[in-house]
């Protein structure tokens, strides 16, 4: 199916994500001034958070990140010493959110000479969908719907999840591959977003009702020095070209005409 615009569209979340060789002196150094600079550019929301990280020895460590927000929590920017990510709950179109990236981005690289100093390691796009209803197979095409189990096998006193992961390579050009990872989850709890996506204000419970998640993730894999924004503003409008195509062949006919 090709892509159209959707004034309705499920999607509830997305984020941009890089990480790249550590910067040690985050914390001390280049907050203060990131933060005061983002305050002046509408993000005047600053919160402290620790994290819980897996380290390269397999043992769990707590990673400080630096979380910039406008005042109705929408717009996201997301620092540690080795990330940067924006993420927003208010997506219009892909140029909109990749402009605002860049220009967020921008601040933070002048501020901390990234340009000139440091290893890109990884790129992501991440889009999450949420599909509210009982009838959400009538909205996703049978190949993304998961797993049916046999007859019998299920207590019929208790709701069956269907669960879908799927992953593969792709070609995003710049002499890059990338990974594209698919999966689709579902919960009765009403939960709009998966654990995983930072959330200033907790997700308020609604038992009973029933969502389908659509969570889109294409990434890529680097170790490069880059000079500007244009790598970035190149394989963010790559991985996102990939994420449009897998979105618009996950949904039927019925979606596109609920959300058109």
């Amino acid at each position: 199916m090709e892509a159209v615009n959707l004034t309705q569209s499920p999607l509830k979340a997305c984020l941009f994500i890089l990480r790249f060789s550590s910067i040690e002196l985050m914390e001390d150094f280049y907050i203060p001034t990131i933060q005061d600079k983002y305050r002046k550019e509408g993000l005047p929301v600053f919160v402290k958070q620790k994290v819980e990280d897996l380290s390269t020895h397999g043992e769990i460590e707590k990673q400080k990140n630096w979380v910039f927000s406008d005042l109705e929590k929408n717009n996201l920017v997301i620092v540690n010493k080795e990330a940067f990510a924006f993420q927003t709950f208010t997506y219009k179109n892909f140029d909109e959110f990749q402009n605002k990236f860049l220009h967020y981005f921008e601040i933070f690289a002048q501020i901390t000479e990234f340009y000139q100093n440091n290893i890109l390691e990884f790129a992501g796009l991440r889009y999450i969908n949420a599909i509210e209803g009982n009838n959400w197979q009538l909205y996703l095409n049978k190949s993304y719907q998961g797993i049916n189990f046999p007859e019998g096998v299920i207590d019929t006193d208790y709701i069956q999840y269907n669960a879908l992961y799927a992953q593969g390579t792709t070609e995003i050009g710049l002499a890059n591959k990338g990974n594209l990872v698919v999966k689709t989850l579902q919960n009765s709890q009403g939960f709009l977003f998966p654990p995983d996506i930072l959330l200033l204000d907790p997700q308020i419970e609604k038992k009973g009702k029933f969502v389908t998640l659509l969570d889109i993730d294409h990434f890529s894999l680097l170790k490069i020095k880059i000079n500007d924004k244009s790598f970035l503003e190149n394989i963010s409008s790559s991985l996102h070209k990939a994420c449009e195509k897998v979105f618009f062949n996950a949904i039927t006919e019925k979606a596109v005409e609920k959300w058109r």
